[in-house]
């Protein structure tokens, strides 16, 4: 696990990247790699059950910004709802910063699909 230093205010000073054979590690490549995605589709890339608990955890274990936001979709039956998404909130930690995880994780798992 590394760590970044970080100066947000009310967050601690330092936000830790999880390993990339960890759970929230494949959660966070997910996001860095996909971008902004359901629980269904973070569930589906990932083969974790608990993927948006994954993604919540990575807010508020890790110290990384997660973004949570809404999505309308149709589901089986013609209905319109809104489902959660998440995202990595690139205004407050740069690709710059996730870049050594990104090419571990990416040699590790590949492309997810």
């Amino acid at each position: 696990m590394s760590s970044l230093n970080f100066n947000g205010g009310s967050l601690p000073s330092t936000r830790k990247i999880p390993a990339v054979n960890s759970s929230h590690g494949k959660v966070l490549y997910a996001l860095g790699l996909y971008g902004s995605q359901t629980a269904r589709e973070l569930v589906i890339r990932t083969g974790f059950c608990g993927a948006q608990e994954r993604a919540n955890e990575l807010k508020s274990k890790f110290y990384l910004p997660i973004a949570k936001g809404s999505k309308l979709i149709q589901m089986e039956t013609g209905r319109n709802v809104y489902v959660t998404t998440y995202s990595i909130d690139w205004n407050y930690i740069s690709f710059n910063d996730l870049q050594d995880f990104m090419c571990r994780a990416k040699m590790f798992y590949g492309d997810l699909d």
